[in-house]
């Protein structure tokens, strides 16, 4: 069963860093199925809030790793 997470992107100087970074999450993250994109810009500060569709195999594996 998959489930939603929200993953948010701290302002980051440039636009293109902005998406430099959400490539390299998608490479490091290839089970994270990207669905929703919100782009937010707050004066200087770009960000983002990506949704994304995710296993619950996939989040409790990570979620033990963690505690380990």
């Amino acid at each position: 069963m998959k489930r939603q997470i929200r993953h948010k992107i701290e302002p980051v100087p440039t636009i293109v860093e902005l998406f430099k970074l959400m490539e390299e999450h998608q490479q490091a993250h290839p089970e994270y199925e990207r669905y929703n994109f919100k782009y937010i810009e707050d004066g200087d500060a770009i960000g983002a809030i990506i949704d994304y569709n995710v296993e619950e195999s996939v989040l409790k594996a990570e979620k033990e790793q963690d505690n380990a």
